[in-house]
């Protein structure tokens, strides 16, 4: 930090802080909001608190307009700190408090005392936090679809792949190929985002939930049942938006007061109320995260159980209901569950993530997507897998998952054709260790086809099969075994 380099003494810069501290509240609220979004005021109990290295590349990748760049950490005690000579700001960890300075703190010569190191926990690894629902990813691969997406730090949407459906929601012709990635919205515009066949839509700047492409079975929410949608358009009913998850032809959000409300087609043995508006399930006020698997959604609620709704085939139910059976017009709760911090769903099976760091998967297992040998074809008892520990992001493709650890490598399995980024061909894996791959941030599985990685420098990679471009490695790529960048790319 720029007094940190001429100050004469540490203890001189602690008592600086102390006044701040003691008598700038207000000036704390105004830090929290712009460089947190107001988060910082809540006050926060974590599993693990983040060390000042973990602090500053969180706030390089979520914050790159105040942090754009890669600094490596200096020190002057008591200080480890970061300056960005683009902007001018800098920001340090002394013993567990956080300072910053500069613009964004309004000085450059004195710095602001915004918060312990523990108050960032649930935002540096927000896997590991109960305290309200999960972030939508700001990548997402095609839902049995060949697209994918991302959102860029400064709220940009960008795509790659078939437009088919208009799934690009930029108002062009549909039924282009994009080979590579592209922005269609600018800045501002987005914070997450999710693919389903056909179909895209995002958690816009404002809580809104936005949707572009195919309207089959009411897929967009827009109340109707046809046709579809070449711009992004609003979802009805979805203000203070802040997760969604997407399917087929379904989709399901959490609002910021923590329920769930979900549109679209409900497939076949199903409970039948398919609707083209967002609709509210359950009563409760609690929800942390959903999922979607083809006949069925999950959601995770503030007290680590997890809540099944549709049809309970391949033993997705885990006890809710019987075999073959549906849980009606409500989500009931699965039994023996708990402890549940975060969920994902393939085709026909489902991770849960617990606090932790194991995952337990339980549904359909022919291509070993559980974690377990095919000798098994199916679970209705959720069970950790093998193996599998300290995760803190996972995906779930249409017969393969994949996660990512707390040291920033990952671990993949179930079927791989090359999309679990082993560097194999091999058809079925088991829980493998990517080798040399770390830093990785967040993971999304596309469909059937292949992965999406991101890393914290912004940069996204990807392996597997890249039909129609969905890969976004370009035209003349057709298959890569290990993870590759994607050209033009960087969610900074």
């Amino acid at each position: 930090m720029r007094s940190l380099e001429t100050s004469a003494t540490g203890s001189a810069m602690h008592d600086q802080g102390a006044r701040i501290r003691a008598g700038s509240r207000a000036l704390r609220r105004l830090l929290a909001t712009l460089l947190l979004g107001g988060a910082l005021e809540a006050v926060i109990a974590a599993p693990r608190v983040p060390d000042a290295t973990a602090l500053f590349d969180w706030a390089e990748e979520a914050y790159a307009g105040y942090f754009p760049s890669h600094q490596a950490n200096q020190s002057l005690a008591p200080y480890v700190y970061r300056c960005y000579p683009e902007t001018g700001n800098c920001v340090g960890v002394a013993g567990t408090g956080v300072w910053i300075l500069g613009p964004i703190a309004g000085s450059a010569t004195v710095p602001a005392y915004v918060g312990e190191l523990a108050a960032f926990a649930c935002l540096v690894y927000p896997a590991s936090c109960t305290t309200g629902p999960r972030r939508t990813p700001r990548i997402a691969g095609g839902y049995n679809a060949l697209s994918s997406m991302a959102i860029k730090a400064d709220g940009s949407i960008w795509t790659w792949g078939s437009n088919l459906s208009g799934q690009f929601g930029d108002g062009t012709a549909k039924g282009a190929t994009q080979w590579l990635p592209k922005q269609v919205m600018g800045p501002g515009t987005a914070i997450g985002v999710v693919l389903g066949v056909g179909h895209s839509s995002v958690i816009g700047s404002q809580g809104t939930v936005l949707a572009a492409g195919s309207n089959s079975g009411g897929t967009l929410g827009n109340g109707s049942f046809l046709g579809e949608q070449l711009s992004f358009g609003p979802v009805t009913v979805t203000s203070a938006a802040v997760h969604l998850s997407s399917a087929d032809t379904r989709q399901a959000v959490i609002r910021s007061d923590g329920s769930v409300w979900r549109w679209g087609m409900s497939a076949t043995g199903m409970p039948s109320d398919a609707t083209n508006k967002a609709v509210r399930m359950g009563s409760f006020n609690d929800a942390v995260d959903v999922a979607h698997t083809q006949q069925a959604i999950f959601i995770v609620r503030a007290d680590g159980s997890v809540w099944f709704w549709g049809l309970n085939e391949y033993g997705l139910g885990a006890g809710a209901v019987a075999a073959g059976a549906t849980t009606g017009a409500q989500p009931v709760q699965i039994p023996g569950l708990d402890g549940v911090i975060g969920i994902a769903g393939g085709a026909q099976h489902v991770l849960a993530l617990k606090q932790d760091g194991t995952v337990w998967s339980w549904g359909r297992n022919n291509a070993g997507q559980l974690g377990l040998s095919t000798a098994t074809t199916q679970s209705s008892v959720p069970a950790p897998v093998p193996g599998i520990a300290d995760v803190v992001a996972m995906s779930a493709g249409a017969l393969q998952s994949i996660v990512v650890h707390r040291d920033g490598g990952v671990s993949g399995w179930g079927h791989n054709a090359g999309k679990l980024c082993l560097g194999t061909d091999t058809a079925i894996e088991p829980p493998t260790r990517v080798p040399g791959l770390d830093a990785v941030t967040d993971v999304a599985a596309v469909s059937s086809r292949g992965t999406l990685l991101v890393r914290t420098d912004g940069t996204v990679w990807a392996c597997g099969a890249n039909q129609l471009g969905v890969l976004g490695l370009g035209e003349f790529v057709t298959k890569v075994l290990v993870p590759t960048p994607v050209p033009g790319l960087n969610l900074h």
